[in-house]
């Protein structure tokens, strides 16, 4: 009886019996897709459908980034912040000037962004959100883009880090599909 009742406790319940059909093949897709380069592991975009045709979005990323920078223009520590970071995201290759807009035809979609505030932050007060849930005419990235299922159990009872942890007992690597 004790036996039974250890082996009730260390089980860990299957993650493949949470995943539904549809996010077995958005897992696939990434899984399919991802390569190991250079130190880094790069992973397509899980499109919906293939290369989705968006629309060039040009005049509501500048109509927004010149909203944000008058938001940003009323508080200089802010907009000093801001700077700073987008610095950092060029210097890293993280983000690039686009020389010439026009250059680029209907195969583009610029990502809006703006700042979030958090005074109670010590560290990083002025963060950048990229806004993929923009819309432009009646479409945005997020919609193009099939979401990754979040692998971690949802239900409020069952604690995330214990399973996780029990994962590496179970398994030879400790993130797998």
């Amino acid at each position: 009886m004790s036996l039974q009742k250890f082996w009730e406790v260390e089980e860990v319940p299957s993650t493949d019996t949470v995943i539904s059909p549809e996010n077995r093949v958005v897992i696939e897709k990434v899984r399919q897709s991802m390569n190991y380069k250079d130190g880094l592991y790069e992973v397509q975009i899980p499109w919906k459908d293939g290369i989705p045709s968006l629309p060039n979005n040009y005049e509501m990323a500048v109509r927004r980034l010149e909203n944000t920078e008058k938001r940003l223009d009323r508080c200089p520590e802010m907009k000093t912040s801001y700077q700073n970071t987008i610095c950092q995201y060029l210097d890293k290759g993280y983000i690039h000037k686009v020389a010439d807009p026009s250059s680029h035809g209907d195969k583009v979609w610029y990502l809006p962004h703006f700042p979030v505030v958090r005074p109670d932050k010590s560290t990083t007060k002025v963060r950048i959100v990229f806004d993929a849930s923009a819309t432009f005419k009646g479409t945005s990235l997020n919609q193009s883009i099939d979401q990754v299922p979040k692998l971690q159990r949802e239900l409020p009872e069952q604690r995330e880090l214990p399973d996780v942890l029990l994962r590496f007992l179970k398994n030879p690597v400790a993130w797998h599909f």
